[in-house]
């Protein structure tokens, strides 16, 4: 292993990548550039055939961030299956930390691996510096914690499945062990996918003080739908290896049907006797925002807007809103403030709930009414009322009023249709009928968003005493968005961005997420041409008509 010029590694990894086609159409030995191997085998201490499947993927790197074999024998068209014999130095350069192993989808067949080059290694390669295999080995307790958390929440883009997960996390575990709570776990001799469970769990209780859903956490951990019930059904009947040796328990989380994981009281003295201190109150479904959460992020909208948000947000003020609910509870009022966000998608309804939420201090009970209906279709009338009793459970718990979130309540506060014909239609009016009951004598802070400008229920009309509108921006808001997003544009570009492309901020916010892609793929600022190339891919030509995707 040693250092060398990088110009000259690079002169020989482009020798062999153009000598590759011929050498493995022709089956021929590396005669032709056995001296360019030579030059990288000697920089990494590797063997001549990993060197030469490393050349060719250094360069087709270079146009396409994941090879896969598909795209191989693609390249080498003329004798495709030669190539297949490299899986073995493949595997042996993702060993050696010089290539990283990607699944597409969780698939770990052949076909469903992807490889790239470790981005370390272009880096020390660019920088003339020697190769030196990046390190498991971390600081303290915590980094090595939220190493292996994010190791386990990469599982399907990394990993694939569960086996490769937990050999790469105990891996990192065993570089490890000077970290004597490390040190405690292994010497429980728990089944390594269990080490998995145990570890997430007790930094998700840590990071964030919320005990995981237990299908959040499975299924980061298992690639299969029927591993994920297996275990489900251990954790249920309690039989589960981590419930029969009194490290974790079980919990009813946010729905009655569902199950959250907690560190039993042999955990926690057992972490505390090693200097880990967990917060006593740890809430119980992942479902909370918190308003550290909630990174500030500026808002703009045209001034009723800001104006109606201002009076909201003052509103919510703590001491504001403790003398207004007094004031109700002396008139007989119920003690709440209700707000329903309207306006087209991306246009910063939810985000502006976040914001309120950040600046007058309050946690958020977020619930996603559409996704809350397809994953529990049948039960819904029952989970809409535990909502709402799980809201007034968690507000007696907090020390400030929480806002209860129902976002994307679309088909909840539309018209009421008839029913004669449709069960979905009965479920959605009886859950309407539920929410206009709960709404009549609801106490705290609810705000509920929705996309639709029309056809809105009259009942719903007076439940909500602020009801705020977000219109799509307007050129002169676009511009100001454009400018806030991306500073470095001229006001010129902006102005034309802004009247080319009749975008919403959350559309923005998304092409501004590609642009910053690009311009660190490329470490140099896009050239406006490209930024409108950008935009214009988002578009899509449909019968002569420009049409937004999904926007």
């Amino acid at each position: 292993m040693q250092s060398v010029d990088s110009k000259l590694l690079l002169k020989n990894i482009d020798i062999i990548f153009r000598e590759s086609r011929m050498i493995i159409a022709e089956d021929l030995p590396f005669n032709s550039v056995e001296k360019s191997l030579s030059t990288i085998s000697n920089y990494f201490s590797i063997n001549n055939r990993e060197s030469f499947i490393f050349a060719i993927l250094f360069v087709l790197n270079l146009s396409e961030t994941k090879i896969s074999f598909l795209n191989l024998t693609e390249h080498f068209s003329s004798q495709p299956t030669n190539i297949l014999l490299f899986k073995t130095e493949l595997e042996s350069l993702c060993t050696k930390g010089i290539l990283r192993k990607n699944f597409s989808g969780g698939d770990e067949d052949l076909f469903g691996v992807r490889y790239m080059v470790n981005r370390k290694v272009v880096a020390d390669i660019l920088d003339n510096k020697p190769f030196c295999k990046e390190t498991l080995k971390e600081r303290d307790l915590y980094s090595l914690l939220e190493k292996i958390f994010k190791t386990i929440d990469n599982r399907e883009s990394i990993f694939g499945g569960s086996n490769l997960l937990s050999a790469a996390v105990l891996d990192i575990m065993n570089e490890n062990l000077d970290i004597p709570f490390i040190n405690a776990i292994l010497d429980m001799k728990l089944k390594d996918e269990n080490n998995l469970i145990f570890l997430y769990v007790i930094w998700a209780i840590l990071d964030e003080n919320l005990e995981p859903d237990a299908g959040i956490v499975l299924y980061s951990i298992y690639s299969k739908a029927s591993e994920r019930v297996r275990v489900m059904q251990r954790l249920i009947d309690g039989s589960h290896e981590l419930l029969k040796k009194g490290l974790l328990e079980t919990g009813e989380g946010l729905f009655s049907s569902d199950i959250h994981l907690k560190l039993s009281e042999a955990t926690i003295n057992l972490a505390k006797s090693y200097g880990v201190i967990f917060n006593k109150k740890s809430k119980s479904s992942r479902k909370i925002i918190t308003p550290s959460q909630i990174r500030f992020k500026q808002l703009i909208f045209n001034d009723k807007a800001i104006s109606q948000l201002n009076t909201l947000k003052d509103l919510l003020s703590h001491n504001r809103y403790e003398n207004l609910t007094k004031s109700f509870e002396a008139m007989n009022l119920p003690e709440c403030v209700t707000a329903i966000f309207y306006g087209s998608p991306g246009t910063g309804k939810t985000e502006s709930v976040m914001q309120i939420a950040r600046e007058t201090n309050r946690e958020i009970l977020k619930v996603d009414i559409s996704q809350t209906k397809s994953m529990w279709y049948g039960e819904s009338e029952k989970i809409v009322k535990q909502i709402f009793k799980d809201y007034k459970n968690f507000m007696n718990e907090s020390v400030r009023t929480p806002i209860l979130l129902i976002n994307e309540a679309d088909a909840l506060i539309s018209k009421r249709l008839d029913i004669s014909f449709s069960s979905t239609k009965q479920t959605e009016n009886t859950i309407q009928n539920i929410i206009l009951e709960e709404l009549e004598n609801f106490k705290g802070i609810l705000i509920a968003t929705t996309n639709l400008l029309q056809n809105f229920d009259k009942a719903f009309d007076r439940r909500f005493l602020y009801k705020i509108h977000f219109p799509k921006p307007n050129q002169e808001i676009r511009i100001k968005i454009w400018k806030n997003k991306k500073p470095d544009l001229s006001i010129s570009d902006c102005n034309m961005l802004a009247s080319k492309f009749p975008f919403s901020g959350g559309h923005i916010d998304n092409i501004i997420r590609k642009i910053s892609i690009e311009e660190a793929i490329q470490d140099l600022p896009l050239p406006i041409d490209k930024i409108v190339e950008i935009c214009s891919t988002e578009l899509l030509q449909k019968n002569g008509d420009l049409k937004t995707i999904g926007f």
